[in-house]
């Protein structure tokens, strides 16, 4: 009997052993509210599929509707970030990824996985974009921006550094007044690269600190090949399509896309999520890509500055030879006014809102136009005058 009970606990060790397993770490044990939340996700090679932005959610005494990013980094190995909203009090949440689909013992299973977490509110909340990056070719993304908002209530400075020497930052620190949005450029040299597999930029703020993760997978380089397959790839400097936007406001920008393989035809561009209640884009289908050319596919944001406050998220999805990719998009509509006269989104988009040039060039017109009506009145002026001269009579000339 003793010998069958050992039998039997050392099967259930050997099962529960083996079982599937995934883990959710967050970079900070407690976050603020307006806080960008991290999470690096790592499970076993088991899972069917692949996990999707669609999978996240946010609960906090219920579902909180946020948009998250999302970085496949291996197969077993994904990073995610989005902002929490301000409008959340101090309570327990939970990071949940859903319908999970998994192989375990050799059965198929559906879970949803749940990671806890507190929120605290310090009032030194901070947004950052991007929270994580990816790059894969250093010589050709070898630059990109981050944005920082202040969505705390007191005027912050931030200290902007990294140990990498391969990094080129633009500003050593921003000083931010609540609601402010600054930002800064990050340079890598392609030189300098010392083929280190993860970096980091540090932000340090009073006694908090907020790092970006930078992971370079160059092993993901693309392949060009002399192949007759099509391949279709985005050939951007960032991983997503971000902008944080006054719904008075609109914008706009452009993505590039590369056909690395043979010609294509008949492609056609769909946006995913709730996107089309708030984007649209230059052209929805293409007749032809030609082998080894690049297109820009302008996307155009809230143009008809109709709509509501909230959060937009989804990908823009392109269909072609029964093959498809897919590129993030979030888009924040507020009823704040983000004060800075150029809304610069991952290096392509541009606030269209704000037109100091019109101005100028309205003045010059206006100066113009005063001008050309002086003149006038002088030269009607002289002309009245000289009608208006009495000419002497012919017999006072010789007197």
């Amino acid at each position: 009997m003793k010998k069958f009970i050992l039998i039997l606990v050392l099967f259930l060790v050997l099962n529960f052993v083996s079982g599937f397993s995934l883990n959710v770490n967050f970079e900070k044990e407690s976050y603020n509210p307006g806080d960008t939340l991290q999470a690096d996700i790592l499970f076993d090679d088991d899972i069917q599929g692949e996990i999707l932005t669609e999978d996240i959610e946010l609960n906090c005494n219920g579902k909180i509707n946020v948009a998250p990013f999302l970085l496949r980094l291996e197969d077993n190995h994904y990073y995610s970030y989005f902002n929490i909203p301000s409008s959340l009090s101090d309570q327990n949440c939970s990071f949940i990824l859903k319908d999970v689909i998994y192989t375990n013992n050799g059965f198929l299973e559906q879970k949803d996985f749940i990671t806890n977490f507190s929120l605290n509110n310090t009032n030194d909340s901070v947004y950052v974009s991007p929270a994580a990056v990816r790059i894969t070719n250093v010589e050709t993304t070898n630059t990109f921006i981050v944005q920082v908002i202040n969505n705390g209530l007191n005027t912050t400075n931030y200290s902007i550094s990294t140990i990498q020497t391969f990094f080129d930052i633009s500003k050593k620190s921003l000083l931010l007044n609540p609601g402010q949005l600054g930002e800064f450029y990050v340079y890598t040299s392609d030189v300098l690269y010392n083929n280190v597999g993860k970096a980091e930029i540090k932000l340090d703020y009073n006694s908090n600190s907020f790092s970006i993760p930078i992971f370079f997978l160059v092993d993901d380089e693309i392949l060009i090949d002399n192949t007759s397959e099509s391949k279709l790839e985005f050939v951007n400097d960032f991983d997503n399509f971000n902008i944080t936007i006054n719904k008075n406001n609109n914008s706009y920008g452009f993505l590039k896309f590369k056909n690395y393989g043979d010609d294509v035809s008949d492609i056609n561009f769909e946006l995913t999520g709730n996107l089309d209640e708030v984007v649209y884009l230059q052209f929805y289908n293409l007749e032809e890509i030609k082998k080894d050319e690049t297109l820009k596919q302008y996307v155009y944001i809230n143009q008809n500055k109709s709509a509501s406050s909230g959060n937009y998220s989804g990908n823009l999805k392109i269909d072609y030879d029964s093959k498809s990719i897919e590129f993030p998009i979030y888009v924040e509509i507020t009823d704040v006014n983000i004060n800075v006269n150029n809304t610069v989104i991952n290096n392509s988009v541009k606030n269209t809102s704000v037109k100091p040039d019109d101005k100028k060039s309205s003045i010059s017109v206006w100066w113009f136009v005063g001008l050309f009506f002086v003149v006038i009145i002088v030269v009607f002026f002289l002309l009245y005058k000289k009608k208006s001269k009495k000419p002497k009579s012919f017999l006072k000339l010789f007197l």
